[in-house]
């Protein structure tokens, strides 16, 4: 068993300070006290740099208008200006009353101012007259022919005219010339028909794209015939073109085509027709451009052909194809 505890001893030194427990929780927040006094303001702080220009902003809408200001005073009267041009005539106005009658004048003099004209035959004249007059002989002055009604038979349906035996004719529509019976809208009969005049001298043929021309049958009818474009385009004769030194020539291609169509070597008969300078027209289709300078290249209208040669062909033949064209 314990014994009695006896008295309490002396206060010993105190320790060294043990190491620090870990922090506690935090106690719960306390209320919130009471707003403090605003402090002073403190010193404005030096304006910094200017930053760069912004970008212009879009143009706001455009504002009312102002009022209009007080008019100035009248500018002096200006020069006249120059006159206009007519302006349309206006219309007619009615028109007025007939205005009074004149004074009657005085009566003539039946023994001076009468006189009659009269017609005997050919011979015209006037009688009554105080002075005399001679009388005129029309005769000189007519032929007796009246193209309206001389050798004209006509019926319902047929105007025919003879004259020195050439005879016109108008049937049911159909005229004829040299016949008084056409059997065709035109019927020329007995002779040839010439066109002149048609055309100026100097360019008397026209360019045409027409399909069709115009012929005659066995029987004398004309009929449209389809011209074949095809038929107006023909190559000339073949020509030499001397292409062994560079330099800037030229060639008459009509003169070497009528030089041999003109004048064959040998014919079985007949000879080949021909056209005029002005009758054709020139073209290149291809020339080897190794050879010729293609874009220098030029024709003019009466067929003759300016080139220059650049090289020379590798194995002693170049092309060059020309075409003419019937106008």
């Amino acid at each position: 068993m314990d014994g009695i505890d006896g008295a309490t001893g002396p206060q010993g030194p105190q320790g060294n300070a043990g190491p620090q427990g870990p922090s506690g929780l935090d106690g719960a927040d306390g209320a919130t006290g009471p707003q403090g006094p605003t402090g002073a303001n403190g010193l404005d702080g030096i304006d910094g740099a200017t930053g760069p220009q912004g970008p212009q902003g879009n143009a706001g809408p455009q504002g009312p208008a102002g009022l209009d200001g007080a008019d100035g005073a009248t500018g002096p009267q200006g020069n006249a200006g120059p006159q206009g041009p007519a302006g349309l005539d206006g219309l007619d106005g009615a028109t007025g009353p007939q205005g009074p009658a004149g004074a009657t004048g005085p009566a003539g003099n039946p023994a001076t101012d009468d006189q009659d004209l009269s017609l005997s035959g050919d011979i015209l004249s006037i009688t009554g007259d105080p002075t005399p007059t001679p009388t005129i002989d029309l005769s000189v002055y007519r032929d007796n022919t009246n193209l309206a009604t001389d050798n004209l038979t006509q019926d319902a349906e047929t105007r025919t005219y003879s004259m020195n035996g050439q005879d016109l004719g108008f049937t049911n529509g159909s005229f004829g010339i040299g016949t008084n019976t056409p059997d065709a809208r035109l019927d020329v009969e007995g002779g040839a028909v010439r066109f002149t005049d048609y055309a100026a001298a100097t360019t008397p043929y026209k360019n045409s794209s027409a399909d069709y021309l115009l012929a005659t049958d066995a029987d004398g009818d004309v009929v449209q015939v389809n011209s074949v474009k095809s038929s107006r385009i023909f190559y000339p004769p073949s020509i030499a073109v001397d292409a062994s030194t560079n330099g800037t020539f030229s060639i008459d291609l009509y003169a070497q085509y009528i030089a041999q169509f003109g004048s064959p070597v040998v014919s079985s008969g007949g000879a080949i027709p021909t056209y005029n300078a002005i009758e054709l027209d020139y073209h290149i289709t291809y020339a080897d451009p190794t050879v010729f300078n293609t874009g220098t290249m030029s024709i003019t209208p009466a067929g003759v052909l300016n080139y220059t040669i650049i090289g020379q062909p590798t194995d002693y033949n170049a092309l060059i194809n020309v075409v003419f064209v019937v106008k």
